[in-house]
C-alpha cells in the first residue's frame, strides 16, 4: 500500500529471470516506486512547456530530436522482441533504460537549452515520445501510464491507452547518424562525470 502496485509489478517483471526464484525486498520496489515518480516530474515538465501543442508536428530537422526518435525506435524493438519471447525481465530493464536515461534525464534536460525556440515552433516531440513510451511501459505499469496519457495534448484517440495500438519500430523513423554523433557526446559526458566523481571533484 505504501510503494504502489506499478511499483511492485514492475519489480516482478524486472525480477522475473527463468530459473530464478524472486526475492521481494522494500529497498528493490522503492527503486521503482522513484522510477513512476520520475514519469511524472516529466510529464510535468512536459505539460508545463508543451500543453500548447495540440498538432503532431515534430521537428524531425533537429538533432536532438532525431536522437531521441531513433532512441525509441531501438527500445521498442528491444522491448518488443523481449516481450514476444517471454522475456520480461529484459523488456522491464530497456523500458527503465529508455525512459530514465534518454528521455528523461537527456533529452529533456538537452531540449532546456533551446526551450523557448521549441514551443514558438510548436515542436511536438517531447510530447509524442513520452506519449509511445507510455503505451510502450503500460502492461508493465498500467495505473500511471493510463493517468498521464489521458492528460496529454497528443495521443491517439480512444477511452484507454489499453486500447491504443502498441507501438511498433517499424512505424517509427530512424536516424542512425544523428543518434552516433548525440551518443558520443553523452559517452564523453558521462566519463567525466566519472573521472570528477572518481576524484571528488
Amino acid at each position: 500500500d505504501t510503494m504502489g502496485v506499478d511499483a511492485l509489478r514492475f519489480t516482478l517483471a524486472s525480477m522475473s529471470v527463468h530459473g530464478r526464484d524472486v526475492l521481494l525486498s522494500d529497498s528493490r520496489i522503492q527503486g521503482y516506486r522513484n522510477f513512476a515518480t520520475k514519469i511524472w516530474n516529466a510529464a510535468r515538465f512536459v505539460h508545463m512547456h508543451f500543453d500548447g501543442v495540440t498538432v503532431a508536428k515534430p521537428d524531425l530537422s533537429d538533432e536532438v530530436n532525431q536522437w531521441i526518435w531513433n532512441a525509441l525506435r531501438k527500445a521498442t524493438e528491444d522491448v518488443n522482441q523481449a516481450l514476444d519471447g517471454y522475456r520480461f525481465f529484459e523488456a522491464a530493464e530497456r523500458l527503465y533504460h529508455f525512459i530514465w536515461s534518454e528521455y528523461c534525464d537527456w533529452y529533456l534536460e538537452l531540449i532546456k537549452v533551446d526551450i523557448e525556440g521549441r514551443k514558438t515552433r510548436a515542436d511536438s516531440t517531447a510530447v509524442e515520445v513520452l506519449e509511445q513510451a507510455l503505451r510502450l511501459l503500460h502492461p508493465v505499469m498500467p495505473f500511471v501510464t493510463e493517468e498521464i496519457w489521458q492528460s496529454l495534448s497528443i495521443r491517439p484517440a480512444g477511452k484507454s491507452i489499453s486500447l491504443a495500438p502498441y507501438p511498433k519500430a517499424a512505424s517509427l523513423p530512424e536516424y542512425p547518424e544523428a543518434s552516433d554523433r548525440i551518443a558520443r557526446v553523452v559517452r564523453i559526458v558521462e566519463a567525466i562525470r566519472t573521472r570528477r566523481g572518481e576524484n571528488n571533484v
